[in-house]
């Protein structure tokens, strides 16, 4: 079972089984970013390494939700 862990209003995501991994069809040998909202929608994933050019983007959404 996934574990999240808060601190402020940043959660991190330990998915020790890779339930979450293989619901989203992530790869296990990749760094993967993904933005829900406080309804638990997704806003936003990247799979794979995050490439400097869509840090911008990811950080407007982070911003958008988290003033929400």
């Amino acid at each position: 079972m996934p574990c999240l862990k808060i601190r402020g209003w940043t959660g991190i995501l330990l998915d020790y089984y890779y339930t979450i991994l293989n619901l989203w069809g992530l790869k296990n040998d990749s760094s993967d970013v993904v933005v829900l909202d406080k309804d638990r929608i997704c806003r936003y994933i990247y799979k794979g390494n995050l490439p400097a050019e869509e840090v911008a983007k990811l950080l407007k959404v982070i911003k958008e939700y988290q003033a929400k």
